[in-house]
This record gives C-alpha cells, sequence and structure tokens, in this order.
C-alpha cells in the first residue's frame, strides 16, 4: 500500500521514489523513475538554450508551507488532495548566483534603490532578436504551483521552455 510520493531535487537529477509497507511491516523506499540530469531547457521560440538542470534551485513541498490554508486567503476553493498536488511544478526557479542573465538587471536596479524596488517583473528571453517572455522574477519570492513559498523567485514557466536532451 503506497503511502506517500516524494521528490529528491538535488542537483545531481531528481529521483522520485515511493515508500510501500512490505509484508514485514516495515517501510521499504523503492526508486520509481529516475531521471538523468543530462537535460538542458531551451526558448520555446527562438531554441536558445537558457539553463541547465544544475541551475534550478531545488525545492520540497511540506505540508506546513502549501496551498491557500498556509496564506490564509478567504474563499479559496478546496483542494481535493494533497497527495494529488504534491509535487505538481509547473514553473522552474533560477539560482540568481549561478544563472546570472536571469537577474542582472533586476539586480542592478534592486541595488541602485537600495533594496525597495521589490515589484514583481518580467523576464525575457535573453536572445535580443526573440525577447519572448519566459517567467516573472521577485526578490520578495513567489508562491510555487506545488504551494511552497520560494525566495528570491526567478521563475521560468515550463510553457516557455522545452526540455531537450544535452549532447
Amino acid at each position: 500500500m503506497s503511502q506517500e510520493a516524494g521528490c529528491d531535487t538535488n542537483g545531481g537529477g531528481s529521483t522520485i521514489t515511493s515508500v510501500t509497507a512490505g509484508t514485514s511491516g516495515k517501510h521499504e523506499e523503492t526508486p520509481v523513475v529516475t531521471e538523468d540530469s543530462s537535460f538542458v531547457y531551451a526558448c520555446r521560440l527562438c531554441r536558445r538554450i537558457l539553463f541547465t538542470h544544475e541551475e534550478i534551485m531545488p525545492h520540497s513541498a511540506d505540508s506546513s508551507s502549501k496551498g491557500p490554508k498556509a496564506f490564509g486567503r478567504r474563499g479559496a476553493p478546496k483542494q481535493q488532495s494533497d497527495q494529488q498536488n504534491a509535487g505538481v511544478c509547473t514553473s522552474y526557479f533560477l539560482n540568481p548566483d549561478v544563472s546570472i542573465w536571469v537577474a542582472a538587471e533586476s539586480r542592478e536596479a534592486h541595488c541602485e534603490s537600495g533594496g525597495t524596488s521589490v515589484l514583481p517583473d518580467t523576464v525575457y528571453c535573453p536572445n535580443n532578436s526573440c525577447s519572448a517572455k519566459i517567467g516573472t522574477q521577485s526578490w520578495v519570492g513567489s508562491q510555487c504551483s506545488c504551494g511552497v513559498w520560494v525566495t528570491p523567485a526567478f521563475k521560468i514557466h515550463g510553457r516557455a521552455v522545452d526540455k531537450l536532451q544535452s549532447q
């Protein structure tokens, strides 16, 4: 009987595991899917390579920081199941110290304003001939679709990039 599924998104790749109760009653962790970290992410419009798997900031969905209940939103629809929504990330959060291009303009404006410029801004493809909107950035943070609050948030939308096998 499956009790929970977790997703480890550390820099070396991600492994989805399933915790099951064996016949002896002990919990056994068995890998279900193993994903190699040899992927690159490219702009969907111009195909310019934007980042690699190692540049993605890992975050884990813990039950205390999930969904509307954690942020006290009134009138929010009830979630069907925490297990259904766990680990469903539709965006990639980049580390601004590793992916320098994603935060160059924002970092300059943030430093010049003394940290008061914290409004969310748009992240565009760095290819000057493309300049497609690929995500948002906010030094205060943003909530992932899995419910976790990530700070600082340099969020690249999954629908704006293609995941490609690296050569």
